[in-house]
Order: C-alpha cells, then structure tokens, then sequence
C-alpha cells in the first residue's frame, strides 16, 4: 500500500479476466525477508484457490530463468 504496485486482490482479477495461467510476483519491499516472501506467496495461492482460479503463482527471484 502506498506504492505504484498492484494489490494480489487487484492482480488476482487480471488473473482472472485475463485468463493468465502462469504468475510471476516480480516486485517487492526490498525490507522482506525470505519468511516475509513465503507468507505472501502462501497468501497469492490462498486467494486464488478462495476464487477457484487455475494459476500457478510464484515469486521471482535473482537468476531466475524461465524457458519458452
């Protein structure tokens, strides 16, 4: 809150209208630690699960590489 970013309810609606399978949390307060990221990303799996939605959540990280 606060910030220019998105909330996970807001992001968890383009999910939705949007059709996206796949989400990749790329931005975060740079104060959170690992714990404080794994309770978000519990918290984005919660909400899509609550709204019946099929999309793999997950969070980025340094070196991450994605194949197409």
């Amino acid at each position: 809150m606060g910030w220019s970013q998105s909330s996970i309810p807001n992001g968890t609606l383009l999910c939705k209208y949007a059709e996206i399978k796949d989400w990749i949390v790329t931005h975060h307060d740079p104060k959170n630690i690992d714990s404080d990221l794994l309770d978000k990303l519990q918290l984005h799996q919660d909400i899509l699960e609550e709204c019946n939605l099929k999309c793999h959540v997950q969070m980025a990280f340094d070196g991450l590489k994605l194949l197409i």
